[in-house]
């Protein structure tokens, strides 16, 4: 054999061998790790949310007139920054902004709970939404069951107010308002009976929406009776693992009951924006949420903050979130506080005291970061502040269409 001929060959298994370590280098993802990158969330369409409260509503739903004016300018004002889904509040106070036959009618739009409806203030506000290309949301608070402790201004026929009165430990006075327990099996179907109830009375909602009230804070001991028979049952679970079991079961409930009336309708939760206070202090298990399937389809955290808060910087808050959401089925979208433009920030620290006074682009810059993270959507608390027109508002506004 020529001495060329075996430089050829050596050079033909050099090639071959560098080729076969190169391929070995390279990363190629199994069938298993591809369903695993969330697609979904970077093809989904940007979300941009606000929501309408029972404060904003509270002298606006005395007519179906005067709720179809309020509407249609606020939604018109909403157009404005491409608002896409509006979180409409009907249960604030386990009480009703429609029809129920669970709840009594909301004291917020008659005069005390209880009154017959003269009009639907929820269908009014389904079908404006639609005419302004929106999607419109329930917005439910599950355990709030009243505002003060009066319970002389609950309905007679309301089930908070019956049920605290037979002590049962369903429904707890704590501190200056009544809760309907998570502890109790009874208080659960209740709320999830509702959500059925809406469902299927509103088929054109996008979903059932709920926000940060879970257990109250403070709550104190109200529920070691059922935490003793808990125990004694055989549980395992200490206190406070428990206490965000109870409200666990709720959520899913909640989940399955919204996902039975199709998959394209929406569960989403909106909670407080410090994990550690959801956690351990309202028992809200964000982080299971967040990562395991069959709870929610959205996180809306409020991330109420400005970039100087001293405690909670917006974008360290943010990171914080992002590294939790690990389900790529669970969409995370941010909640700014549009609220607080022009305002002090009382508990910011001396710097970010005066963040929102000094500066009319901070919600501008938090829209910025939350596109830089790759997230696709953001939420905006409330729609009152779209449709004020006081200048620093206004400056903010403007300011945050321009990076729309």
């Amino acid at each position: 054999m020529s001495k060329k001929l075996i430089a050829l060959i050596l050079l033909f298994i050099l090639t071959f061998t560098a080729c076969s370590k190169a391929e070995q280098n390279v990363t190629v993802p199994s069938d298993e790790e591809e369903t695993t990158q969330p697609a979904e969330a970077e093809e989904a369409e940007e979300f941009r949310g606000v929501w309408i409260s029972y404060i904003e509503l509270m002298g606006n739903c005395s007519s179906e007139e005067k709720l179809s004016s309020f509407m249609n300018d606020m939604l018109t004002d909403f157009e404005r920054i491409g608002i896409t889904d509006v979180f409409f509040h009907v249960r604030p106070f386990g009480d009703a902004l429609y029809p129920s036959e669970l709840f009594p009618t909301s004291s917020t739009i008659t005069e005390k709970q209880g009154d017959e409806l003269s009009f639907d203030p929820l269908r009014v506000a389904l079908d404006l939404t639609a005419e302004h290309g929106m999607k419109l949301h329930a917005w439910i608070n599950p355990y709030r069951a009243s505002r003060d402790s009066d319970l002389e201004k609950l309905s007679d026929d309301n089930r908070a107010k019956i049920w605290y009165l037979e002590g049962k430990g369903d429904v707890n006075l704590i501190g200056d308002r009544y809760y309907f327990n998570p502890a109790s099996e009874r208080a659960r179907e209740l709320i999830t009976e509702g959500c059925t109830e809406l469902m299927r009375k509103y088929p054109d909602l996008a979903g059932i929406h709920i926000d940060d009230y879970f257990y109250p804070e403070n709550c104190g001991s109200f529920d070691s009776a059922e935490y003793t028979a808990y125990r004694e049952g055989g549980g395992g679970l200490n206190h406070s693992q428990w206490r965000r079991e109870n409200v666990n079961i709720l959520v899913r409930e909640l989940y399955k009951k919204v996902k039975a009336f199709g998959e394209d309708k929406l569960f989403t939760i909106s909670p407080n924006g410090k994990i550690d206070t959801c956690m351990n202090t309202l028992y809200a298990d964000v982080r299971l949420w967040a990562s395991e399937e069959g709870y929610c389809d959205m996180l809306i955290p409020q991330i109420y903050f400005g970039f100087d808060n001293v405690s909670q910087p917006f974008e360290y808050c943010l990171e914080s979130w992002i590294t939790v959401t690990t389900n790529p089925k669970v969409r995370l979208i941010p909640a700014l506080a549009l609220y607080k433009c022009g305002q002090e920030d009382t508990y910011a620290g001396l710097k970010g005291s005066t963040e929102w006074v000094d500066n009319s682009d901070v919600i501008k810059r938090q829209v910025q970061c939350i596109k830089e993270k790759g997230l696709t959507g953001f939420a905006l608390y409330s729609g009152s502040y779209v449709n004020f027109s006081e200048s620093f508002y206004e400056k903010e506004l403007d300011n945050l269409i321009s990076v729309l």
